[in-house]
């Protein structure tokens, strides 16, 4: 509970979810339940709604994640296709790749 415990205290103080993603911290629910046993009746609301807070983040995270990681994904389609049609072009004009030689009619 150590790392995680760490981690969350990171989080309430700063509320940044990506050092909090990059901490490594594990949750583990049984960890948490057994943490969360331990704990006096207001220190129990406070860590809930830390991790409720978390929760929150994380989601919100995971979807802006997402969303750039298609955004990047239609870029490199992009380029792909774009790529591609330059190749079918240069083949169709009889272009050779960069140093080689191009084939001369006789």
């Amino acid at each position: 509970m150590g790392k995680l415990e760490a981690a969350l205290a990171a989080f309430e103080k700063d509320r940044d979810i990506e050092a909090f993603v990059q901490s490594g911290a594990i949750l583990d629910q049984n960890d948490l339940q057994s943490h969360i046993d331990t704990l006096t009746p207001d220190a129990r609301t406070k860590f809930m709604a830390v991790l409720q807070d978390l929760q929150t983040e994380l989601s919100a995270y995971i979807a802006r994640v997402s969303g750039e990681q298609k955004a990047i994904k239609a870029q490199l389609d992009g380029a792909v296709q774009s790529t591609k049609a330059c190749l079918k072009y240069g083949s169709t004009q009889t272009l050779a790749p960069k140093g080689a030689k191009r084939p001369t009619e006789d």
